[in-house]
């Protein structure tokens, strides 16, 4: 009887070692991911902000920073562009705010690609 005492023992034991381990694993690759797509956004904001004129960039309130990423399935009627081949396919859109809080619609609006970040083209505001 006392084999089997010290052999549940130690088998709970074992597994409360392998949940631990197995848990701080879980939340060191998510904390690991989050990093990652903080790196993504950073890079495509930066990669968009790249794509503006110098008149725009004045025109940008703070700096590609204070830009919002966001995931959009584009259409014919967001975009000004020359490559038609991205209608219908998600991409990125990088919102920058503007300086002129007097205009209604004075954001800056940018598409990148998902695949090759890309630019694609500015966005159509109304």
């Amino acid at each position: 009887m006392k084999k089997i005492i010290v052999f549940l023992g130690a088998l709970v034991i074992i597994i409360m070692v392998i949940f631990y381990y197995s848990e701080s694993n879980i939340v060191n690759m998510h904390t690991e991911n989050q990093k990652n797509i903080s790196n993504v956004a950073k890079d495509i904001r930066e990669i968009a902000f790249d794509n503006l004129s110098q008149y725009q960039k004045d025109k940008v309130l703070g700096t590609w920073r204070d830009s919002k990423l966001t995931e959009v399935k584009l259409s014919l009627n967001m975009v000004m562009f020359s490559d038609e081949s991205y209608i219908g396919k998600e991409v990125y859109l990088v919102d920058f705010p503007g300086k002129d809080k007097t205009m209604l619609h004075n954001n800056i609006i940018v598409f990148i690609s998902m695949d090759n970040y890309k630019f694609i083209g500015y966005g159509l505001v109304d």
